[in-house]
């Protein structure tokens, strides 16, 4: 499957977030597929916004929405900011037909979802991040013990000597 282009323009602070908070580092494993299946199911949400007054699809306003909390930006300003700059980006899996929305839509979007809904959405998401990423790891298991027996307590001839610790992998 072929790669998004441009992922690799992160910046090393949006790098460094998704590495240190999800251990995220493969892009070339994010591929326009996953982020399809993003979309399509941000589309089952429960819309309660005025038919008549809607510019901007609930999904795609969304879908931005995670990807910047999932590349470190926490304010609507920021998210926005984010979305300008990845625009190419967002363009190879989203319409994005009434355009780059606002802080203000943003925020208001989020506002007026269920969020037990989109909480199973992204949970989904991110269940299909980690598989995708780590399907072909290998899995070790770690096992310490103290071994009893192996202190000795200080005397007059000898020091301390704490316990034998033991790690097996």
């Amino acid at each position: 499957m072929k790669p998004i282009k441009n992922i690799d323009k992160l910046d090393k602070r949006q790098k460094k977030y998704l590495k240190d908070k999800f251990d995220i580092s493969a892009w070339k494993d994010l591929t326009p597929t996953i982020l399809k299946n993003l979309k399509e199911a941000m589309k089952e949400l429960t819309d309660t916004r005025q038919q008549v007054k809607i510019k901007y699809k609930i999904w795609d306003v969304l879908t931005c929405v995670v990807i910047s909390c999932l590349c470190g930006m926490k304010t609507w300003e920021e998210i926005h900011d984010f979305v300008v700059m990845k625009y190419e980006f967002f363009r190879q899996f989203l319409k994005m037909t009434g355009g780059i929305p606002s802080a203000k839509t943003y925020e208001r979007i989020m506002s007026i979802i269920d969020k037990e809904e989109l909480k199973v959405i992204v949970q989904d998401f991110f269940k299909t991040i980690t598989t995708n990423l780590y399907s072909k790891m290998d899995i070790l298991n770690i096992d310490g013990r103290v071994n009893n027996g192996s202190k000795i307590k200080a005397t007059i001839k000898v020091d301390a000597v704490s316990p034998l610790n033991c790690l097996n992998v």
